[in-house]
């Protein structure tokens, strides 16, 4: 709609506005499991294990309707994905149909698009972070998704969330299009925000700039706060050599 409005409550005036976009997200029924004696976590889903079982023998859950493991927060949470629940009903069928399976946790990776802006995150965002009991540190960059002298090229944001000392990337969020995938394995592996400049990557100009968003010169600057040193250590490798059978070993 042209020349619309929109209300945010009854007590806040209307502002203008094209389109309104609501994520109302789901809530699964969990209170039949309760009712059934299956003990629910503390996010309010069904509590499991790494296998996916619950705390009735004989009984698996999977899905929205289960807790996951967060593997930045360490911390159960509510996180309803797709992604997650085909991994999780994967997981619970092995283990149901005799075999052994685990399901390592979550990051809550998610990309979607909205028109033409697509947008992208993963790990914790500001308000999760101090939930969970971190000091974290934000930095956002601007830079765009192709060579600046290449045709079609088009602004992106990269925000980062780290923790304050140590540099531990804790979550990221991208607006525009770009690195999501990279991100998210550091947020997975738990890697320092440094480890993001320095590294190899193929240079082509039609699918991005020959910085990355996060070596550009906005991320230049250390957060403050971010102690220097701390994180990877920064030790020399070991000379190595080549065995016979063409394998690496170290120099004693």
């Amino acid at each position: 709609m042209r020349g619309g409005s929109a209300r945010s409550s009854p007590t806040r005036p209307p502002f203008p506005t094209d389109l309104v976009i609501l994520g109302l997200g789901v809530r699964p029924y969990t209170a039949l499991a309760a009712q059934a004696g299956i003990p629910l976590g503390p996010a309010g889903r069904i509590a499991v294990d790494r296998r996916l079982r619950t705390g009735v023998e004989g009984v698996w859950a999977a899905g929205d309707c289960a807790e996951k493991f967060h593997r930045v927060s360490r911390r159960p949470v509510t996180i309803a994905l797709g992604t997650h629940a085909n991994k999780e009903g994967r997981t619970a069928g092995i283990n149901i149909g005799g075999g052994y399976a685990t399901f390592r946790g979550v990051l809550g990776t998610a990309v979607t698009k909205i028109c033409d802006v697509q947008v992208g995150r993963t790990g914790l965002g500001e308000t999760d972070t101090r939930a969970a009991g971190f000091d974290p540190l934000t930095v956002a960059v601007d830079s765009t998704t192709r060579a600046g002298y290449y045709p079609g090229a088009k602004p992106i944001r990269t925000k980062l969330i780290v923790e304050r000392g140590t540099g531990r990337l804790l979550g990221a969020q991208i607006v525009g299009g770009g690195r999501r995938r990279q991100a998210h394995r550091r947020a997975r592996n738990g890697s320092v925000a440094r480890d993001h400049r320095g590294r190899a990557a193929q240079h082509r100009p039609v699918l991005r700039a020959a910085v990355l968003p996060t070596e550009g010169p906005g991320a230049d600057r250390r957060p403050q706060g971010l102690a220097a040193g701390r994180g990877r250590p920064t030790h020399p490798r070991p000379p190595h050599r080549r065995t016979r059978c063409g394998q690496r070993r170290a120099v004693r």
